[in-house]
């Protein structure tokens, strides 16, 4: 069905997840003979790992809410883009475009990156659709449950 779709879209694309940015780090400068330049040399080193440490916290900061997530969704990057997929999607429909932008934010997840598997993954339902129509399969069994409407995930 419609997670079918995502999952589909969410293994064709590139990933959905930001990679933190950081600058450079420092470069300690080339040793020399001098005892105020080994001293100068010391202190620039302490602050490279020092910059070296800082850099290290900020990864794991980045990778701590996308880590949570492929925990949650049994150890597995597209299962976890899918969960993601699937928290933006309703997101977007009741809150609207502001919401679903603050959530990418606090997942570290690019918006117009899930824009682009949202609408892959509904050429490949409708594609899916058509070759069902074509072929003169049945719907799905779970498409709809009797006198009620069609999940939001179900491919219709």
């Amino acid at each position: 069905g419609r997670q079918s779709a995502v999952l589909a879209a969410a293994l064709s694309l590139p990933d959905i997840f930001l990679q933190p940015f950081r600058a450079p780090a420092p470069t300690p400068p080339p040793p020399t003979d001098d005892a105020d330049s080994a001293a100068a040399a010391a202190a620039t080193a302490a602050a490279v790992q020092l910059a070296d440490w800082q850099f290290a916290a900020a990864d794991v900061g980045a990778y701590r809410r996308r880590l949570e997530l492929f925990a949650q969704s049994g150890h597995s990057e597209p299962l976890a883009a899918l969960a993601v997929h699937a928290e933006w999607s309703k997101l977007l429909a009741a809150e609207g475009p502001a919401a679903a932008a603050r959530y990418c934010k606090t997942v570290h997840c690019a918006y117009k990156r899930l824009v682009e598997l949202d609408c892959l993954a509904r050429e490949l339902s409708k594609r899916l659709a058509a070759q069902r129509w074509h072929m003169q399969l049945p719907p799905p069994a779970n498409a709809a449950p009797a006198g009620g409407r069609a999940p939001p995930l179900a491919l219709q």
